[in-house]
């Protein structure tokens, strides 16, 4: 096989730059610097982000694999929206009438549901934050900066505060599967044991470990809805 023919079977291989050249190197002991390689796929017209795939083979992947990761074509991006006009008429529809169906947030009331997160935008400056919201009013239980939030310990202690100041807990705790909520869980969990076996508190607290993506209440808070915190119900 000459160069070109080799250098054509390692590219549709996926072979990266670098990888070829070592290729070329190790199977056929031919020397090849980066520029020259690059010069050789110009001029055999082999580009990584200019060769589109097919158009019905993108159409049968778009219609058998809609909201599923891709495979591997390459295609612009008005090539996709054609083809989901053509496919998923209905879903185009609703998206531009802007009438996408939201998941709906349920909360019995105050006190009913906390949540609480960690928030590590700020990490690489040495900031971690954490907070505890109330998913009802959206009232801020708890809201710290420090330079750490991998210790479980950090966030057990600002729940613990919170319900030491509050003299309360609400019904239900909601938190992600993140190891920095393992303690404070596990207080929950203990609580809840105790409640089985007669030893009463003020308001029971059962851990509910979701999917912090769906649940983002303390993500942001609209200054209007600040306001004083509602009654804790200790009956």
């Amino acid at each position: 096989m000459t160069l070109r023919e080799l250098i054509k079977v390692y590219y549709q291989l996926g072979l990266q730059h670098q990888e070829i050249i070592a290729c070329l190197l190790i199977n056929h002991d031919i020397s090849l610097s980066l520029r020259h390689l690059r010069r050789i796929l110009a001029t055999m017209g082999l580009f990584r982000r200019k060769i589109y795939s097919d158009v019905n083979s993108i159409a049968n992947f778009i219609e058998a694999q809609i909201r599923k990761h891709g495979h591997g074509f390459v295609v612009t991006q008005s090539t996709v929206r054609e083809l989901l006009k053509i496919l998923d008429p209905d879903g185009v529809a609703i998206r531009q009438r802007r009438r996408l169906r939201r998941r709906r947030y349920y909360n019995k009331g105050p006190n009913y549901l906390w949540h609480t997160d960690c928030y590590d935008k700020l990490k690489p400056f040495g900031i971690c934050i954490t907070g505890g919201i109330d998913g009802y009013s959206r009232y801020i239980i708890w809201l710290k900066a420090g330079p750490n939030t991998n210790n479980p310990a950090i966030i057990g202690y600002h729940f613990l505060e919170a319900v030491t100041t509050l003299l309360g807990c609400p019904q239900t705790l909601r938190a992600d599967m993140g190891t920095e909520n393992a303690l404070q869980l596990a207080v929950e969990a203990k609580r809840f044991d105790l409640e089985q076996n007669g030893v009463h508190f003020p308001v029971l607290t059962v851990p509910d470990l979701s999917d912090s993506i769906h649940f983002r209440k303390n993500r942001r808070w609209p200054k209007t809805q600040l306001r004083g915190f509602p009654e804790i119900n200790t009956t």
